[in-house]
């Protein structure tokens, strides 16, 4: 299982949904990972935040938490491919 940004953050919010399915992947025997790019959000939000301080700990500690999925170079190119198909794909239906 791999943790996106937007999941994490509602996590760290306290929205009870977030907390409740957290506290499923916990209790499964499935490993979950947060990606490099997760992490890298994470971090800019914690920069945006007005009580940066508190925001980091509470950062640190579901980063320290879980695995760690690399950004190879591999990767970020098959993303950025993708990534740009998709942005094509939306620009033309607008």
């Amino acid at each position: 299982m791999i943790l996106d940004t937007s999941f994490l953050i509602d996590f760290l919010e306290g929205l009870p949904e977030a907390i409740t399915k957290m506290q499923e992947m916990q209790n499964n025997p499935e490993t979950i990972f947060i990606s490099a790019p997760t992490i890298f959000e994470l971090w800019t939000r914690v920069s945006q935040s007005n009580q940066p301080d508190k925001e980091k700990e509470k950062v640190k500690k579901i980063i320290d938490s879980q695995h760690i999925l690399e950004l190879t170079k591999s990767c970020a190119e098959e993303a950025g491919l993708i990534n740009g198909t998709l942005w094509n794909i939306m620009m033309k239906r607008y």
